[in-house]
Order: structure tokens, then sequence, then C-alpha cells
């Protein structure tokens, strides 16, 4: 019913300028027809998209037509019907909202227009419907919103103690390494110093012990004595006889005379050589691996900053809400 009054009144609202208009004013109105579109042709492109389900096309010609009819009515009523359907289609509410409003300002024009009464009743019911389901999925959205919005947060909630665990692990891990490698760092240390020093005082023993040798040796000519001195397989052989690993002929006839001597000679160089491997150990081995302890440990305590850091990041979150008046907003979720 409501098609057939819309294109009866269009009818009229084409038809009367034509009855009360010069001939000379119909001829132009008729060219201008056949360029322009009218308002009839723009009811029913508006009729023809909304039967196919076009109807975000059914607004446009509907509305353009509204406008060129002067007005007409009966043509808001159509208007709110397509809005129906394009949120079918686009699922925003603001278009649901319009058709509610476009449906009510039908309603107010035909209360004060007697030809419109029959229809007043179909209308208000129809606003009605419309209301209704704005306030469902109103509070639809609303819930969804808040129930994806809770989620969100216990989500973010659930990583943020999870954050916290891991960087309270990592500082943990961290600092232990740290310590244990700064302990084994300055062990490496005082052991390489300590065997520095004996090492030196094996050296300064050296000499003494070279001097020993000489100093039993007044009969050898200078030359004996520096290949009693200077040679350490001789003195090495004077410490296997003392250690009863050699007889005293391995010794050369002119070292024989300082025997416990060049021994003394041969043990100090073994103990300078022993200080000073020592002391590479204690550095470069034992320090090294200190200080590579350190290096991881502040590795793991620079992991665990960056994990306390996501934890306090996720203390405070925004979430999206949907739902309510304005359709869209955020909610803020936080712990301070």
């Amino acid at each position: 019913m409501t098609r057939r009054l819309l294109a009866a009144a269009l009818t009229i609202a084409v038809a009367l300028p034509a009855a009360t208009s010069p001939a000379s004013a119909q001829a132009s109105a008729w060219a201008r027809a056949s360029v322009e579109p009218t308002a009839e042709s723009l009811y029913d492109q508006g009729r023809t998209a909304y039967r196919l389900g076009k109807f975000k096309e059914a607004v446009e010609a509907w509305e353009k037509s509204y406008d060129l009819s002067n007005g007409n009515p009966l043509l808001l009523y159509n208007i709110s019907l397509a809005y129906r359907g394009l949120f079918g289609v686009t699922n925003d509410l603001k278009d649901l909202r319009q058709a509610e409003a476009v449906m009510k300002s039908f309603i107010t024009v035909a209360e004060a227009d007697p030809a419109l009464e029959g229809e007043i009743a179909d209308a208000r019911a129809r606003r009605e419907e419309l209301i209704a389901e704005i306030q469902a999925e109103e509070a639809k959205r609303k819930t969804t919103g808040s129930d994806a919005a809770e989620k969100a947060f216990l989500e973010a909630e659930a990583r943020r103690v999870r954050d916290e665990k891991r960087a309270k692990k990592l500082h943990l891990a961290g600092a232990i390494t740290m310590g244990v490698g700064g302990a084994v760092f300055l062990t490496g240390a005082a052991l390489g110093t300590l065997f520095v020093v004996r090492s030196s005082e094996f050296r300064d023993q050296v000499t003494r012990d070279r001097k020993a040798v000489e100093n039993a040796l007044p009969d050898a000519t200078m030359e004996q004595r520096d290949d009693c001195v200077d040679d350490e397989s001789v003195a090495s052989a004077a410490l296997d006889v003392l250690n009863m690993n050699a007889g005293v002929e391995e010794l050369p006839a002119a070292c024989r005379p300082a025997l416990q001597e060049l021994g003394d000679l041969g043990q100090t160089r073994i103990n300078g050589k022993k200080a000073n491997s020592l002391a590479i150990v204690g550095f470069a081995v034992v320090g090294g691996i200190g200080l590579a302890a350190i290096i991881a440990g502040a590795v793991v305590f620079t992991q665990g900053n960056r994990a306390a850091r996501d934890a306090k990041a996720a203390k405070v979150q925004f979430s999206p809400m949907i739902g309510g008046r304005s359709g869209t907003g955020f909610m803020l979720h936080g712990r301070f």
C-alpha cells in the first residue's frame, strides 16, 4: 500500500506544475527532464535498487527524489526501510538509528496530514520495532565489548604476572652469575698475582744459585763455570744425580764439585717455570672464566630488566569497547 501511495503522490507532484504552467515552460520542463533525473525516475531507481538488495543506492535515490518532490512525506517511509536494510549489510548501528529517526520524521508529518492518517499506525509499529532492535543491538554490543575487554585485560594481566616472575628469575640468575663470575675473576687475578710474585722470587733465587755454583768451582776456568751455570741440562743432570736417578758420570767433570749447588739451581729453575705457568693459568684461564661469567650474568640481568619493563607496561592497558550510545570507545584497565 505504501508503494502505491508513493507512486500516486509522485505523479501528482510532477503533474501539477505542468497543469498550471504556460506551454513554453512545459516544453522547457520536458526538455530538462530528458537530461536530468526526475523525482519519479529517482523513485523508480530506488525501488529497483531496494528490490535487488542495493540499499545504499536505494537510500541515495529516494533521498534525491524526496528533495525533487518538494519533500513528499511518503518517501520518508521508504527511506527508513532502506536504512534498515542497509544496516543488515553494514551492521553499522548508525544506519539503524537513522532508520528510526527518519520513521519518526514520517510519523510527525503524517500526524499533521489527514491524508496520511491511515499510515500512522503502521509507521508507529515500525518505529517501535526499530527502537527495540536498536536497544537489543546496543545491549549485545555492550556485553560483547565488555567481555572482549575483560578477556584482553585478563590476558594482559596473565602476561604481566608471567613477565614479573620471569624478570625476578632473570635478575636473580644474572646477579648470582655475575657474583660467581666476579669471585672467580678475583680468584684468578689473585692467583696470577701470587704466582707472578713467586716467579719474581724464583728469578732472584736463580741469580743466587748461579753465584753459589760459581763459588763452588774455584779451580774451574771462567768458560767451564759459564758452561756449568748457563747450560740448563747440566743443572737438570745434577738434580737427577741428587735424586739418585742418574750417576755422577752424567755431569761434566769440571761441574761435579758443584753438584749440590747445580741441583739447587735446577730445582729453582723448575719452580720458576711452574710459577710462570700458574700465573698464566690464574690470569688467562681462571680470570677469563670469571670475566665470561660476569658478562653472561650481565646479559641475563639485562633480559630481566626488559621483562620488568614489559610487566610495568602491562599494568595500564586500553581495551576497545563496543556499545553504548556512542557505539565505540575505550576502556581503561590498570594496576597502580
